[in-house]
């Protein structure tokens, strides 16, 4: 073993102050031994005696532990009373890995009966590559209780894991632990047993059989919730995220994310509606709604998700629907999101009862741009003051725009829309529209003008290309969602007298008090 300076010197003053002392080489050959014993909780007192132990011992206390086996905790040493004389505090993240043929787990319950209530830094627990015992399906098991008193764990992690299709039918494994070790008593999250844990991701391989009743349990088990992820098996399409506000913890916002699209469509659909059914105040707020070219599958999907945009009735603030497609978009794959925009305009909002919609976004391929006049043409919330559209079309096809932007300038001027201080059209150009010369873009932009000439007039319009180059208007507010507060662009002038626009709060721009205060209480 080497040593460094500080730590020679360190010892030199124990041994001046302390009086005669063993060989500080003998020290060393000492604290290692007691290190391969794994006894922990020696390791730690040892480290309190002096800077000199303590840079010798606190290397060997490790932030994580791995366990694979009943072995793998056996060689733990412990002390019966280092809890009382200052006994190791444990790691900050706990792994359980199933045994390597079995897969089981026998050693989550030896390692709760020894370590529960002594180690008291665990914030993390990962149980991964396992088979699920049914004997731990009994909510009274002893291993729950045990597990219970990690009360320090704020993150609890099962990634590829595995439940027995014996046990699929009732499926409670999963529910009965997190129940079991949760422990709710109407105390404050930090009250009780992994109150804290504010994020849960799921598989697919065990969430494809929850109900409304096991979802809504897990989210009374779970108060601090603030994430929950349905995670679809294949990952490759981007998630439906919901945003919404429990009547129960009304602190911070609680995002769900669910994976709906993929070779298991059914599965997603299963679950909105299950979230739907489910007996928990969670008052929906804002949804990012993406829509893929799946052609069957893509109609059970959009069914549930319309009826989940009416269930979320009058708290349904923002609504984001994006039209995506992975890879080049091809002719068929253009007539397949054709058919998955039909699905969402009959009833996506004109059965809504929803009359506090506050903002709309939607995000389009170049051949869908009249979809984008078709959905907002059943909008009935009066109470709309944000509608962000974004186009994907080729410089080649740009004529075909100013069409569209005629329509959306009549839909946008109903009297329904007669509260928007914000729309911002957003137009992409292909992956080679940066060869484009900016001074080509932007007379483009000033061309589309007269398209959207109502729009201009009321101060609400914001043309934007890829480049960034946006048309000079008068009012160009914007609701920032990472700050959620309305933000407006407005010209200051520097020492030197030259213009620049800048982004400020809306209330110190030129917007009326008023104006402000009805799209923001």
């Amino acid at each position: 073993l080497s040593m460094e300076d500080s730590e020679t010197s360190a010892a030199k003053e124990d041994q001046i102050s302390q009086g005669r002392s063993l060989p500080v080489e003998l020290w060393m050959h000492i604290l290692g031994d007691v290190a391969e014993e794994r006894n922990y909780d020696v390791i730690a007192r040892c480290a309190r005696v002096c800077q000199f132990f303590r840079n010798l011992c606190n290397k060997h206390l490790k932030d994580e532990l791995t366990f694979g086996s009943e072995e793998d905790v056996a060689r733990l040493k412990t002390d019966v009373e280092a809890k009382e004389i200052g006994g190791w505090r444990g790691p900050n993240h706990v792994t359980i890995w199933g045994e390597q043929d079995s897969k089981v787990i026998p050693h989550v319950a030896t390692l709760a009966s020894r370590f529960a209530g002594r180690w008291t830094r665990v914030e993390e627990l990962t149980i991964e590559w396992a088979s699920w015992p049914s004997s731990l399906r009994a909510a009274n098991a002893a291993v729950f209780r045990d597990l219970s008193r990690f009360a320090s764990i704020t993150r609890l992690v099962l990634p590829k894991r595995k439940f027995t299709p014996t046990v699929w039918p009732f499926y409670m494994e999963l529910l009965e632990f997190m129940s079991a070790v949760s422990n709710p008593c109407g105390k404050s999250p930090r009250a009780y047993s992994w109150g804290s844990v504010d994020r849960l991701h799921l598989h697919e391989s065990v969430w494809w059989k929850f109900s409304s009743s096991s979802i809504a349990r897990l989210l009374r088990a779970l108060p601090s919730l603030m994430a929950l992820v349905f995670e679809n098996a294949g990952n490759l399409f981007e998630e439906m995220r919901i945003t919404g506000i429990s009547a129960l913890h009304t602190l911070r916002p609680m995002h769900i994310r669910v994976g709906c699209w993929g070779a298991r469509s059914r599965h997603g659909a299963h679950i909105v509606r299950s979230l739907i059914k489910m007996d928990y105040p969670l008052r929906i707020t804002a949804l990012y709604i993406p829509i893929y070219p799946l052609s069957r599958r893509t109609d059970m999907v959009a069914t549930a998700i319309n009826e989940l945009i009416r269930h979320a009735g009058p708290s349904l603030e923002h609504l984001d629907l994006a039209m995506l497609v992975r890879g080049h978009a091809r002719p068929g794959k253009i007539w397949e999101f054709k058919i998955a925009a039909n699905q969402h305009r009959g009833s996506d909002l004109s059965e809504n009862t929803n009359r506090d919609l506050e903002s709309i976004r939607i995000k389009h391929l170049g051949a869908l741009c009249l979809s984008a006049c078709e959905i907002l043409s059943h909008v009935t919330s009066t109470c709309i003051s944000s509608v962000d559209i974004r186009f994907q079309s080729q410089w080649s096809d740009r004529g075909e725009l100013s069409d569209v932007f005629t329509q959306l300038d009549v839909v946008l001027s109903l009297p329904v829309f007669d509260n928007l201080v914000r729309v911002l059209i957003h137009v992409e150009f292909g992956k080679h529209h940066r060869r484009l010369h900016e001074e080509e873009m932007q007379q483009w932009a000033y061309l589309m003008k007269p398209c959207l000439a109502s729009l201009d007039k009321r101060g609400v319009l914001k043309i934007d290309t890829s480049g960034g180059i946006s048309t000079p208007v008068d009012l160009a507010i914007l609701w920032a969602l990472k700050v959620l507060a309305w933000r407006i662009d407005v010209s200051k002038h520097d020492e030197n007298v030259n213009v620049g626009i800048v982004e400020v709060s809306a209330s110190e721009g030129s917007v009326p008090s008023g104006t402000i205060a009805a799209h923001t209480e």
